[in-house]
């Protein structure tokens, strides 16, 4: 699943309660990350590189959710 794809599966929860964390394949995981990487280095200030682990420490916030890759 592409980024795009995962934020459209998330507004499924529209304005209910979102979850903690997200179990998501290893493409979908990959995905995001490109996704993190090429924006991030296409901002107008230079390639600075912030990435966001979540609370549990399992893996990377997307969207305010922690993506936890499937094993």
């Amino acid at each position: 699943m592409t980024a795009n794809e995962l934020r459209d599966e998330f507004a499924k929860f529209a304005f209910g309660q979102w979850p903690a964390t997200y179990e998501v394949d290893a493409d979908t995981y990959a995905n995001v990350c490109q996704e993190i990487f090429t924006k991030q280095c296409n901002e107008k200030d230079g390639p600075w590189i912030t990435i966001a682990v979540g609370p549990h420490r399992d893996g990377i916030m997307f969207r305010n959710v922690e993506l936890i890759l499937k094993s």
